[in-house]
């Protein structure tokens, strides 16, 4: 116990002195005039009376005499010389780690800016083909199919207001609106479609789907006819002497309700990789994941941030707002949330602020700025 106190208090010492290399000397020094001067002192006569040079010959004495005290300063230096080793080996250690997590933090920017790329090269290779007309590509993709999807949701909330009153389906909040209006644009119309969707949700929504179904093809057969119709709480236009009674107006300009699964799934799937990836990254190499992820946000316009906020509400996209990506990360920010005006609103789904106080959609702040 003695020796383990010693030596914690001689670590100490030396690790406050570990850079300070004139004090070494200077120890050295003094320790080596003392040596010197030891055979004159303790060959003297004592204080005590007793007289060391009668003891035998002066080699003796001084021998018998310096030996412990040598043993000790040898003991002593050997116990530094292997304690400054041992710091040195610590630091370049240490050096070694930094530099392997350079390394690690070079692999991960790597991979990153792979799949980066990857979701650009969808977004790029994206196409609605259009028989007669110039196909639609790239981001303006999104900026069709949300129109689509759109009109899909006001058809679906009319439908349902259109059963009998005791019937449950009247009573489906608009987030649940936005599921059936959602799985119906992802998965299209057909009989392949059908069966997806009956596969997907329970028995009390098939009389909607097969509803809603049923007019969504009506309106696909009369596809290429050039005319538009429109949606409304009340009146959709059938294409034969309905009144059009408001303003929500859908215009075909490719053969809709076809389902988009092939264009969206894959998408979807890339980007979740992306920001999983980037928030399962080990803190101690990534230790900014907010910088990455808003990176990734900045290549999404605005149509793609609203197509996440939608599939996050429907049972495809739901792990974006259970594992906080949509919240904590603010994945959508930029969110236009005038655009966002059918369903459950992204301010009362996710709220304004996430976990550390921050507001979730940079239009809230864009008003602030015009209100002050």
């Amino acid at each position: 116990m003695y020796m383990k106190k010693l030596f914690i208090r001689l670590s100490q010492f030396v690790n406050e002195r570990k850079s300070n290399l004139s004090f070494w000397l200077y120890f050295l020094g003094i320790s080596a005039i003392l040596i010197c001067f030891l055979p004159l002192i303790l060959t003297q006569k004592s204080f005590f009376g007793i007289d060391f040079s009668k003891t035998g010959e002066i080699g003796d004495t001084i021998s018998g005499i310096m030996s412990p005290f040598v043993g000790l300063l040898g003991a002593f230096l050997t116990f530094i010389a292997f304690w400054i080793q041992f710091r040195a080996n610590q630091k370049q250690f240490g050096q070694f780690d930094k530099q392997d997590e350079k390394e690690e933090l070079g692999r991960f920017e790597n991979k990153f800016f792979e799949l980066l790329k990857i979701h650009r090269d969808n977004v790029q290779e994206m196409v609605i083909h259009r028989p007669e007309n110039e196909n639609i590509k790239g981001r303006r993709v999104f900026i069709e199919m949300f129109k689509e999807f759109r009109f899909v949701f006001f058809l679906t909330k009319h439908r349902a207001l259109s059963f009998d009153s005791t019937n449950p389906i009247t009573k489906l909040t608009d987030e649940q609106l936005v599921e059936v209006a959602y799985l119906l644009f992802f998965f299209g119309v057909g009989e392949d479609s059908d069966n997806q969707l009956a596969k997907m949700f329970p028995r009390k929504y098939f009389e909607l789907i097969n509803d809603c179904s049923d007019v969504l093809k009506k309106f696909q057969d009369q596809f290429p006819s050039s005319y538009s119709f429109a949606e409304t709480k009340k009146q959709y236009k059938t294409g034969e002497g309905s009144i059009i009674n408001d303003s929500h107006y859908y215009k075909m300009i490719y053969k809709p309700f076809a389902g988009h699964q092939s264009r969206l799934g894959h998408y979807f799937r890339n980007l979740f990789q992306i920001v999983k990836f980037v928030t399962s990254s080990d803190d101690k190499i990534v230790k900014n994941k907010y910088f990455y992820l808003k990176t990734l946000r900045a290549q999404l316009s605005n149509h793609e941030q609203l197509f996440l906020y939608y599939n996050s509400i429907s049972v495809l996209g739901k792990p974006w707002i259970t594992e906080g990506y949509l919240s904590e990360f603010r994945m959508i920010k930029n969110l236009p949330l005038p655009m966002a005006d059918f369903g459950i609103s992204p301010k009362d789904k996710l709220g304004e602020y996430n976990s550390e106080g921050k507001k979730l959609f940079e239009w809230d702040e864009i008003k602030e700025r015009f209100d002050s």
